[in-house]
């Protein structure tokens, strides 16, 4: 088989948050989320180099990497999670924040009961029905094997939850987005969607390597260790604990080595983790590939460039249709009329006001711009000086605070004589204010005199 030679490897990783995804990069990392009101929110933040050659000891750099992307996710999921509550009285966004603190930590007790407890105390259960002795060897694998099933159970049933299949679709957008960099296709909403959902560098094949690479390290772990039958379980239980820092860090460099190679003969250990995958991610719709997109495009631009970082989640892509029907409404709040937020929008959109309902989204420039001409037009600044002019009669003319707006009487005066065809008379512009008039009448023909 001929190998692509335009295939294109990339460091950048992902993760899947509430409604967004984060990608981190070698020294920066940006996460994407869409709010309640369909905007897309982001934020970016430059990582701290770690200089420590302590840092880049193979299966050492493995453990130190597994507890930074332990408290880089909880951070994320965390700050995903306070957009939900902007809306909230104060004491929502805390009760919140402690709700995922305290989740965390009976996430981690959960893992240890689920994958060391549960799967020993079985064992031991099956061992002593069987009421027989068995070689150290087979009771470690008895131990992996249920601890392997309990995996799979666990990720079948957790996948059946609206929220957590909300999530896995987007961990399926955040693998496609990579997937189609990483072939050199252009990241478009097209591209990516049609990019395999499977990625070798994935936080499932990592889990999956770690309950393999932890049977491996239990083998040579003995049943008993002279005490009583309790204290023999509780002691392994404990070791099995302490040696999790050594199977994460042995774990990482086998994922490593394989992400880096498509040779034929490495794919039988890749594809439990790859199968695994197709539980933990679920094909996404169009606006979860935008996120995505979204978060890898930052990260790709701040480590090309030296673009400054952005530590708090703001506008990055606004969804259009809601921007125009708040805008209508924080006006008639007002009892200011809402075409004027038309003429506002379509001012900044560059767009005639008859095609601003085929506009999808306003980028955080036009969003911003919106925002700040709205907010003039509430204290009550007349539109004509917010938008800079005045169209009089087909004329469009400059205005500003220093000059008078015409009169909507006035425009009519103008249209009705040009109508009325008493252009082919002369016509005196005498202390008309903007000169609007004038510039109308000659426009259309008269012989206009200042």
């Amino acid at each position: 088989m001929k190998k692509n030679c335009n295939l294109k490897k990339t460091y950048i990783g992902g993760q899947a948050v509430m409604e967004g995804v984060m990608m981190r990069g070698k020294t920066c990392m940006s996460t994407s989320v869409r709010d309640s009101n369909g905007n897309i929110l982001i934020k970016n933040e430059k990582l701290k180099e770690t200089k420590s050659k302590i840092s880049k000891i193979p299966v050492i750099r493995g453990v130190i990497n597994f507890i930074s992307t332990l408290i880089v996710g909880m951070k994320t999921l965390m700050a995903s999670a306070e957009i939900y509550a902007d809306t909230e009285e104060e004491t929502s966004k805390k009760s919140i924040n402690f709700i995922i603190a305290v989740s965390l930590v009976l996430g981690l007790a959960l893992a240890i009961f689920l994958f060391i407890v549960l799967p020993e105390m079985t064992t031991k259960f099956i061992v002593s029905i069987a009421n027989g002795n068995i070689p150290d060897w087979l009771y470690n694998v008895i131990a992996g094997l249920i601890k392997i099933l309990i995996f799979i159970a666990y990720l079948l049933l957790v996948s059946l939850m609206k929220d957590i299949k909300r999530t896995f679709m987007y961990h399926g957008a955040e693998h496609k987005t990579i997937n189609c960099y990483e072939s050199g296709k252009e990241l478009t909403i097209e591209n990516v969607r049609g990019s395999s959902r499977l990625h070798n560098r994935c936080g499932t094949t990592f889990m999956f390597i770690v309950i393999l690479i932890s049977i491996f390290v239990s083998l040579f772990l003995p049943q008993q260790f002279g005490f009583n039958a309790v204290l023999d379980t509780v002691f392994r239980i404990l070791i099995r604990i302490a040696l999790l820092p050594v199977v994460a860090g042995i774990s990482y460099e086998v994922l490593k080595g394989l992400a880096k190679t498509d040779f034929w003969l490495f794919y039988p250990l890749k594809l439990p983790g790859l199968l695994m995958q197709k539980i933990t991610t679920k094909e996404p719709d169009d606006s979860m590939i935008e996120v995505a997109i979204c978060s890898f495009n930052a990260v790709l631009k701040m480590e090309n460039t030296s673009f400054v970082s952005d530590k708090a989640f703001n506008i990055y892509y606004a969804d259009f249709k809601y921007l125009f029907s708040s805008s209508k409404n924080k006006l008639s709040a007002k009892n200011i009329s809402a075409v004027d937020a038309e003429w506002i929008c379509a001012e900044v959109m560059n767009c005639p006001r008859g095609e601003l309902s085929s506009i999808k989204y306003a980028d955080k420039n036009q969003y911003e711009k919106i925002n700040n001409l709205l907010d003039k037009r509430r204290q009550n600044e007349p539109l004509q000086y917010i938008l800079g002019y005045v169209d009089f009669c087909g004329c469009k003319r400059n205005v500003n605070p220093s000059c008078l707006i015409p009169r909507f009487e006035t425009e009519y005066l103008a249209d009705m004589l040009i109508k009325e065809g008493v252009l082919n008379k002369s016509v005196l512009d005498l202390c008309t204010g903007s000169g609007c008039i004038g510039i109308a009448l000659a426009k259309h023909g008269g012989n206009v005199t200042a």
